[in-house]
């Protein structure tokens, strides 16, 4: 009788303890699940700063001043600019 309420006792900690270990398991798919959303959403964020880049890198070598250039004229970008 003795070894069986010990058994049993040894049995109902261990239902304890796998419910504690289910809880954890849960919550941790639910922060891995979190983190792969930020991730992706930072990669996301990175091409789009690595677009913009590309696009004012293009814009500021549109505005570089020509070979023949006149000092006035630089910064320039339109026949009405120039006429003002």
């Amino acid at each position: 009788v003795e070894q069986l309420n010990t058994a049993q006792a040894r049995h109902e900690r261990a239902k304890g303890r796998i419910n504690q270990l289910k809880i954890v398991v849960d919550d941790l798919k639910e922060k891995q699940k979190r983190w792969g959303d930020q991730l992706d959403e930072h990669r996301k964020r990175g091409e789009e700063l690595d677009a913009a880049r590309t696009k004012i890198e293009r814009l500021n070598a549109a505005m570089a001043p020509g070979e023949n250039e006149h000092k006035a004229a630089e910064g320039l970008t339109t026949r009405a600019d120039l006429v003002k």
